[in-house]
């Protein structure tokens, strides 16, 4: 699986992530594809009581 460039310069990745490991090239690739990586101060909140659930958080 290849990592993305914020994962190469971070030294994070979603391959080290076992659930992402057996995907293969195509569903890896969506998936970099569509991930958004996002810094969070800390107390900031990530989403709000009510907030409609269509993703998939990966901390």
């Amino acid at each position: 699986m290849q990592t993305c460039k914020y994962c190469q310069e971070k030294g994070e990745c979603l391959s080290k992530i076992k659930l992402f490991n057996e995907l293969g090239v195509d569903e890896s690739k969506n998936i970099y594809l569509s991930a958004l990586h996002k810094d969070l101060k800390n107390g900031q909140s990530l989403f709000l009581d009510g907030d409609l659930v269509d993703k998939l958080i990966v901390m």
